[in-house]
């Protein structure tokens, strides 16, 4: 009896394996019923496939089993290294990184336990290889031909196929490739149509990374995260209630700079750097955060039409790079030239690893019960004090201007740092609050021209990726894609359903 469903019983081992993971080896209950229902599904997929091949088409039991064993690999590693499933968002950042960055990632998160894994898997598919299990099954044509519809069908109709690597990995490729179409596109600008109706002369957009609002003292955290911008909250316009439209910042960066929305229907999005181009400013991009090789990345095509971009890193995330006071020097080069600007300053922020974003003279918080999950948390919060001061700094390096000026103040997502989740970082597939609920505050000089509908409201409901149209207000620009009722700034604004990933309402989702 044995002998004769030996293959059924060996070809289930790899999803009993996960099941194993799951239960044992994650920090986290992921133990979801959808998801190990789709593996179930696909792995009976794959079954019916090779029950419906002939022997002599020995070639594609090969590739059937390959695919199959890779699956769980891709599955197995995922939960091990992230703790959820492999999602697109992966499959996007994969995509948008060099060879360099890759091989730093592979060699700081393989370790031996997801090598032992990969070498049983590997393990179960020679076996598999061996075994001839077409002869002992006597099941009619139809009846495997209807395996295979049933199983599609399953994956289809049920939505289940949102967990499937395979679909992650086609859906993050094409969701890459149609947004770097659109960043190709974004240079249509009718300069006719720009109108400039202020004469303000500096506006500086500091943009942080992963920086939770949860964590800030400015918001209310009880540690004393922000001492130095909570001795200026009286001159800063804090909102309380903004989010970020993603966790993956090569995914919200171009919502924040383009026309492109989670709800924009434009084939080709609008480049506000172009319409601030056509308006007379200098604009500037000041990064800390390495460009991925220049052209190849996202967010460096879309900066492409700033007139100066200065890159002062090239060190991956995972490596200790320059600390963000280096923007410091650069910041004060750019205001002392002429004219009106517009200042891009782009972070590094609180990017994990938080223990590498700070200097030793930053290392105040250090609990005395030292277990891993609270040096975590420890580390985080001294990254978010490094944070307080080098925003600080740009807000009085852009104070001792005594120009018509302007700093806005956001993050391109948020982070969990074991908040919602036994989980600290940012991932799609254990997407929390805390991962998208971002710090943002405007501070601007007495003299800086607002617009006559100008209205701060703290309680705003807004997301991100409508700040297109914000800044295009602030500044007194005036472009058909400009549109005031999606300005946190105009008393115009209508708030909307705030959807992330495409499925979740972030004020009504019963899930959270």
């Amino acid at each position: 009896m044995f002998s004769k469903y030996k293959f059924v019983i060996l070809f289930f081992l790899p999803f009993v394996v996960k099941i194993i993971v799951f239960v044992f080896l994650s920090k986290s209950i992921l133990f979801i019923g959808a998801d190990i229902i789709e593996d179930l599904v696909f792995s009976c997929l794959i079954l019916f496939l090779l029950l419906n091949i002939s022997v002599k088409f020995g070639w594609f039991k090969l590739l059937l089993l390959g695919v199959y064993i890779f699956y769980y690999v891709l599955e197995i590693s995922s939960l091990l290294v992230t703790e959820s499933n492999f999602s697109a968002s992966y499959m996007y950042a994969l995509l948008d990184s060099n060879t360099e960055e890759l091989y730093n990632f592979f060699s700081n998160y393989f370790n031996g336990i997801i090598i032992f894994f990969i070498l049983l898997l590997g393990i179960i598919y020679g076996l598999l290889l061996k075994l001839n299990y077409f002869s002992p099954y006597k099941i009619p044509s139809s009846i495997k031909v209807f395996g295979v519809v049933i199983c599609l069908f399953m994956l289809k109709l049920t939505g289940y196929t949102e967990n499937n690597s395979y679909y992650n990995i086609i859906r993050g490729s094409y969701g890459y490739y149609q947004l770097n179409l659109m960043i190709k596109s974004t240079s249509a600008i009718d300069s006719s149509k720009v109108l400039s109706k202020f004469k303000n002369d500096v506006l500086v957009v500091v943009i942080g990374e992963s920086i939770a609002r949860r964590h800030m003292q400015l918001y209310g955290y009880s540690k004393a995260t922000n001492p130095l911008l909570n001795s200026e909250r009286n001159d800063l316009m804090i909102f309380e209630n903004v989010i970020s439209p993603d966790v993956l910042t090569t995914k919200v960066v171009p919502k924040l700079l383009t026309s492109l929305s989670n709800n924009s229907k434009q084939e080709q999005p609008d480049n506000l750097i172009d319409i601030l181009n056509f308006a007379n400013f200098d604009t500037y991009w000041i990064s800390n955060q390495r460009p991925i090789g220049f052209h190849e990345n996202v967010i460096s095509k879309l900066v492409s039409s700033v007139d100066t971009v200065s890159y002062l890193t090239h060190k991956s995330h995972l490596e200790k790079t320059n600390f963000d006071r280096v923007v410091l020097p650069e910041l004060r080069s750019v205001l002392n030239n002429k004219g009106k600007k517009v200042i891009f300053i782009h972070l590094i922020g609180a990017h994990f690893n938080y223990g590498y974003r700070y200097p030793e003279k930053f290392n105040v918080f250090n609990s005395e019960n030292p277990i891993e999950k609270q040096i975590i948390i420890d580390q985080y919060d001294n990254a978010i004090l490094y944070n307080d001061f080098i925003v600080y700094s740009i807000l009085n390096e852009v104070k001792s201007l005594k120009k018509k000026s302007a700093m806005l103040f956001l993050s391109d997502h948020g982070e969990d740092v074991f908040d919602e989740s036994n989980f600290a970082g940012h991932a799609e597939g254990k997407l929390t609050k805390s991962m998208v609920e971002i710090p943002f505050f405007l501070w601007v000089s007495q003299d800086f021209d607002l617009p006559k509908d100008f209205e701060f409201d703290p309680n705003r409901k807004f997301m991100t990726d409508h700040l297109f149209s914000g800044m295009g207000h602030l500044l007194g620009i005036e472009y058909p894609s400009i549109n005031k009722k999606e300005s946190i700034f105009s008393e115009s604004f209508q708030e909307r359903k705030r959807i992330i990933l495409d499925r979740f309402n972030y004020d009504h989702n019963e899930n959270w």
